[in-house]
């Protein structure tokens, strides 16, 4: 829901009014849950329903119909389009809480009477089966009552004798599955993170103005409704790629066998064999689709031995055999699941990372490949020195099936684009397998060490149930080897039999660890902003934080380049911090008309504090306007001064915070405060009386604008280097980046003949875009701003944005051209002049040539998809490459010293490892300069073990005597070379370094 969760919360923008103007709507959309409150991560591969990725059908009221027009589109759907038997069909409803005061859904319950339901077949459920909550990030905490469709399979197949199958709904019973949702959504509730049921409270509940409809229907299940088996497994779409797995797995070891339907039931110590019976199933489907035509099915095409579906063996030992048939079978559904949800998110741009949803990506990866490994259908990636995946070889399947094929057609249809429309991102299926392939290649050499941790808690594990909250603890500390995540441990218990671990709350180790975390710990915002939205205080007025320009005679490459003027302002409120533990504040406004009240409440509120020095607390001013950034679009906040116009009060800001109101997701209004350290002796002179003098640190402010500007510089720099590589095979998808004082970060994509590249030769890499950055900074081009609306900047192809995120409707367009642009429209038909266009809300340099100098001290992720690269700028990066050039020069010098000199190698071998360890170098220290000093390190290290300078000699008068018999007869000079010791090979691979070249053939 939570493309229209605008909607609901009534935050739709100006600009998309046809969405916004929406009364109902249906849809059918890929969903990927893998978190949150409903993730069924760990039941996947496990049971016969549960997905990673599965396709939701929807339907939507917003306001317009409501329980009556739901439930009778819902059986009539049922009953009469696919003509299901109604005694197949069971219904639950919300039956209240006493608690929360939520009183029973009796509507819902006699609308279903009304339309024939019988009252057995209808139950009330409590508020964990039948009241929907959506998360506070993505669905904004809307929630209320549901009704659910359930179908009894046994009843669906037809047979004499039915029993009742009401104890077998909401039990997790493959029998009595739920295949509908339909939620009525009339609340809200207000809190600022996700909280459990049991601290729910009846005054957390908002109603809302208009009641809504979200009803959710899985198609993979409406497939096996339809089709009368009792696994997704078994559909015709997951049926195919378990063949396509067998024949891959088979081409290595031709004794696996097929995909068998075994299922057991978790933990194994009481564990339910579930074996799909693949005929049944074919018979079930020709009595379903007889039953939809209208002719009465034979009696003898349903097989009730297969229907009792728990059959149990609580009472027999586990057989090795079973259970290795057992987890092959997982392994095969698990791998399936996952790379159709690989195949859906690579094609949607979001690729494998570090943390949030692309660390989701990751661990699907790792689940998928481990299951292969442990079950032999993985063969290839384990024998071949070029890693090529079974996992990487099933998405490209995926995407080349059918499977993606209604992506297409809806592509085709006319749409109304809502605030979350993005395109797809244009990944060929030979780059996602190419993706996938270089997260297995890093992972691989590190599952051995993984299983072996495990193994040894498992060693440990009394209970053959759960692992203990202190084994998983250990497990994530690496107390058993290797340090294992917390997704990886769940893995590891489902696969072992256990059942997944309980969550565990990993604590600080030290209090200065605790104080050490407070800088980023503040007051809750959403409780903050809140209170001052119903104080109905202004929101703060932060556009002069672009108020600044080049002076009429600039000092080149310097602060002095540019003027910053300060802000005038009034103050409308005071945060004051009683408690660092708690967090607990007190806002103060203008209700205090006098100084001595105003200073007296906040020196009773700070006497509270636990803290000894009142110097140490935090105030959070909040001003009528502002001149201070802050943090947004991964740049960092401005710092500086609060003056009174004597000057005789002054606060230092350490940081700034914005706020926006708490229904709303606006970038632009709200909040600014600005948090300062409380100096004890300045608090009789602060009064809202007075007006006061924001001034920002110059000096900061001038270094994040060439940290900013040279991030989109580098961006772009390296998105055109990329892709020059080659036109074809080449990928670039621009992640982020980050902005700060003294360096830039950039995350990127790449795929293809420029990943290749990078792991090759990541020395000349970088040089060449170093240099690439040089060239344009030489240039000296022009930094200028275009501000429009959303939607005309998006139309223009030139202008990089990131789709994932929300802008506001108005938005800056940053562009760096060759030559200054006299155009206000900022028209792109001479697209050669941009180097660089995005939107971004940062600040920025007016001429490029201020950046002086860009450098790349480091690329974490070399590996990997997605790579972080992080580069100094300015006077930094000239003072960088110039001490690069010179410990390059002097680290040749020393390994050719080396060579002739062996006596001097531990020497050398101290310097090398001086400069590579040395403090001052890192972060400063160019990456190829870096990598060539390794690189000499290694040389010398391995080498010069064995080398004799005579020895040397008599090779190269050897080889001087060759060349110059043979030089007029031939410039190839072949001859052939007798090793009869180690030490002899030695010899001759050193005068690879003199004779750069030679070709040498070892037989």
């Amino acid at each position: 829901m939570n493309q229209f969760k605008s909607i609901f919360l009534s935050q739709s923008d100006s600009i998309y009014v046809d969405f916004k103007q929406l009364r109902r709507a249906t849809n059918s959309q890929p969903c990927i849950r893998i978190g949150g409150r409903h993730d069924d991560l760990n039941d996947v591969g496990y049971d016969r329903n549960h997905h990673t990725l599965f396709e939701m059908l929807g339907s939507w009221s917003f306001g317009d119909y409501y329980k009556k027009e739901t439930c009778s589109y819902v059986w009539e759907f049922l009953t009469k389009v696919l003509n299901l038997p109604t005694n197949s069909i069971y219904i639950t409803y919300f039956g209240g809480d006493q608690k929360l005061g939520l009183p029973p859904d009796d509507e819902t319950r006699d609308i279903w009477l009304n339309l024939g339901v019988m009252d057995q077949k209808l139950m009330p459920f409590g508020i964990e089966s039948n009241f929907w909550r959506a998360s506070q990030s993505s669905g904004g905490g809307l929630c209320g009552p549901s009704t659910e469709v359930h179908i009894d399979f046994k009843a669906l197949c037809g047979g004499d004798h039915l029993d009742c199958a009401r104890c077998l709904v909401n039990t997790s019973s493959p029998q009595v599955v739920e295949l509908w949702n339909c939620v009525f959504i009339t609340h809200r509730i207000t809190v600022d993170n996700d909280v459990s049921g049991e601290h729910l409270r009846p005054d957390l509940f908002q109603p809302l103005a208009k009641s809504f409809v979200d009803t959710g229907m899985g198609l993979e299940r409406l497939a096996c409704v339809m089709q009368g088996i009792t696994s997704n497994y078994d559909s015709y779409e997951f049926s195919n790629l378990m063949e396509f797995i067998h024949s891959k797995a088979n081409s290595s070891n031709s004794s696996l066998p097929m995909y068998q339907g075994l299922f057991l039931s978790i933990p194994l110590q009481s564990y339910v064999d579930t074996r799909t019976d693949k005929g049944h199933s074919e018979n079930a489907l020709s009595s379903l689709w007889n039953r939809i035509s209208g002719i009465s099915p034979p009696s003898a095409l349903c097989s009730n031995s297969h229907l009792a579906l728990d059959h149990s063996w609580k009472n027999s030992s586990i057989s090795n055999d079973l259970v290795d048939a057992w987890r092959r079978d997982t392994a095969y559904r698990i791998l399936v699941d996952h790379s159709r949800a690989l195949a859906y998110a690579l094609s949607d741009g979001l690729l494998p990372g570090r943390q949030g949803l692309p660390l989701k990506i990751r661990q699907l990866i790792h689940r998928a490949f481990r299951a292969s490994v442990l079950t032999g259908l993985e063969t290839e990636v384990i024998t071949s020195s070029k890693i090529k995946s079974l996992l990487g070889a099933l998405v490209s399947e995926v995407v080349k099936s059918d499977v993606l094929s209604l992506q297409s057609l809806f592509d085709k249809m006319d749409v109304i684009r809502g605030p979350n429309y993005r395109k797809s991102d244009a990944l060929t299926s030979e780059q996602m397998e190419s993706i996938i392939n270089e997260e297995v290649k890093w992972f691989a050499p590190r599952l051995v060490q993984m299983e072996e941790s495990f193994d040894r808690c498992l060693e440990e594990c009394t209970d053959r149930r759960q692992l203990s909250a202190e084994q998983v603890t250990k497990l994530m500390n690496g107390e058993y080897g290797h340090h294992l995540s917390w997704d990886m441990i769940c893995a590891q218990s489902c696969w072992a039999g256990l059942l997944p671990p309980s969550p565990v709350k990993i604590n600080c180790s030290s209090d200065k660890d605790k104080l050490s975390l407070f800088k980023h710990q503040k007051p809750n915002s959403n409780v903050i902003s809140r209170q001052l939205h119903n104080l109905r205080i202004p929101f703060t007025d932060d556009s002069l934080k672009y108020n600044y320009h080049l002076k009429s005679k600039p000092i080149v490459n310097s602060i002095s380049h540019y003027d910053f003027p300060d802000c005038e302002t009034k103050l409308l409120g005071l945060l004051v911090l009683e408690n660092k533990e708690t967090m607990n504040y007190t806002l103060l406004t203008q209700q205090f008309s006098s100084n001595s009240d105003f200073t007296s409440t906040i020196q009773k509120l700070l006497s509270k504090s636990n803290d000894t020095s009142t110097s140490n607390n935090l105030l959070g001013f909040i001003f009528e306007k502002t001149n201070f950034f802050t943090p947004c679009g991964g740049q960092d906040t401005d710092t500086g001064f609060i003056y009174n116009p004597s000057k005789a009060l002054r606060f230092q800001i350490s940081e700034t915070t914005f706020l926006s109101i708490p229904t709303s997701n606006s970038k632009t209004d709200g909040w600014v405060i600005h948090w300062c350290k409380n100096p004890n002796n300045l608090l009789d002179d602060l009064n809202f009386d007075q007006p006061f003098i924001l001034s920002i640190d110059k000096e900061r402010r001038f270094n994040l604008m060439c940290s900013h500007t040279g991030q989109h510089l580098f961006t772009s720099a390296l998105e055109s280097f990329v892709l020059s590589c080659t036109i074809d095979s080449s990928k670039f998808q621009h992640i982020g980046g980050t902005s700060h004082p003294n360096y830039f970060t950039i995350k990127a994509a790449i795929v293809g003949a420029a990943s290749e590249r990078m792991q090759e030769d990541l020395s000349n890499f970088i040089k060449q875009l170093e240099q690439k950055c040089q060239k344009l900074i030489s240039e000296n081009g022009f930094i200028s701003i275009w501000d429009t609306d959303l939607a005309q900047a998006t139309k223009v192809k030139e202008i990089r944005y990131f789709p994932w995120e929300e802008y506001a409707s108005k938005v800056r367009t940053v562009f760096i051209r060759k030559e200054k642009h006299i155009n206000d429209d900022h028209d792109l038909i001479n697209s050669n002049s941009v180097i660089s266009a995005e939107l971004c809300g940062g600040t920025h340099l007016s001429e490029l040539s201020d950046l002086q100098d860009i450098a790349v001290v480091a690329v974490k992720g070399r590996q990997k998809t997605v790579k972080e690269f992080t580069c100094i700028f300015g006077q930094s990066a000239k003072c960088a490459h110039q001490c690069a050039d010179d410990l390059i020069k002097e680290g040749q010098s020393r390994e050719k010293d080396s060579i002739y000199n062996p006596d001097k190698k531990a020497t050398h071998i101290n310097w090398f490892e001086s400069v590579l360890n040395d403090s001052r170098y890192t972060g400063f220290l160019p990456l190829y300069a870096r990598l060539e000093l390794e690189a000499n390190l290694y040389r010398i290290n391995h080498k010069t073990d064995f080398i004799d300078n005579n020895q040397v000699q008599l090779y190269i008068d050897h080889i001087k005597l060759l060349i110059g018999n043979n030089y007029e007869v031939s410039r190839a000079v072949i001859s052939k070379f007798d090793f009869h010791r180690l030490d002899e090979v030695s010899y001759f691979d050193a005068l690879i370094i003199l004779f750069n070249f030679c070709v040498i053939y070892f037989f």
